[in-house]
């Protein structure tokens, strides 16, 4: 596989506080990478570091060949790399098809085909005229999918999307990740709900204190004692 993302050497401090240390990480197109560790071990700002909110320390972000460290969001952005968040934040009084219209034009396009492809793609298109503060939790994740997808992104971070939902939502949320990664869209997941994670990525990058604690298959990185005592503990997934 070909390499779309390269994170060289980057690291980020706020004050006193190291948030990444040296983190390495390459991802490749076509990927489904999982992304896990406890709180505060960076993987939210390996994130906003990559999709130009903070500007690394030390250290360089590749995507496919080109040097974007530092480049603010919408231009990133529409190089092909974009994000979700983890608290959906949609325009409530505002329908479905408006917010995804929003985010389209914040990405340089103004296609009308491509918002309804997003729809449709995230399962929405029966809901495109509802007003987004209607709609039930797991719509709301999808909508913030729907939004992301919006400016045809090559590689998509999700940040905990699937945080709050039940277990019929969550296979309704696992369908669409797998139906956007077919259509060729690079995704890393970032998720605390391990369990869940393993049963749709290929690959699992674990991070501890600011860097790349493990990285590999999810069902042998899971089980590494040093991932079981920084972070899984007592966890089983079966």
């Amino acid at each position: 596989m070909k390499t779309m993302l390269e994170v060289r050497n980057i690291s980020k401090r706020f004050g006193g506080i190291v948030a990444l240390n040296g983190v390495n990480l390459k991802i490749e197109a076509g990927e489904f990478v999982g992304l896990i560790g406890p709180n505060g071990s960076g993987k939210t700002t390996l994130i906003n570091v990559v999709t130009g909110v903070y500007k690394p320390d030390e250290g360089s972000v590749i995507f496919e060949g080109r040097d974007i460290t530092g480049k603010p969001p919408h231009i990133i952005c529409r190089q092909g790399i974009a994000r979700t968040f983890q608290i959906p934040q949609p325009i409530m009084d505002l329908t479905v098809l408006e917010n995804v219209m929003l985010s389209s034009v914040f990405c340089g396009d103004r296609s009308t085909k491509q918002v309804w492809e997003a729809l449709e793609l995230c399962g929405l298109s029966e809901k495109a005229y509802v007003e987004a503060g209607k709609l039930t939790l797991v719509e709301k994740r999808l909508l913030e999918l729907a939004r992301a997808m919006a400016s045809k992104p090559k590689l998509l971070f999700l940040d905990e999307v699937a945080a709050g939902l039940r277990p019929h939502e969550l296979k309704r949320l696992g369908e669409v990740l797998h139906r956007l990664n077919r259509e060729g869209v690079t995704l890393v997941w970032v998720e605390h709900n391990v369990a869940e994670l393993v049963k749709y990525v290929r690959r699992v990058v674990v991070m501890h204190q600011g860097h790349i604690l493990a990285d590999g298959e999810p069902s042998v990185v899971v089980k590494l004692p040093e991932v079981v005592e920084s972070y899984l503990g007592r966890l089983t997934l079966a």
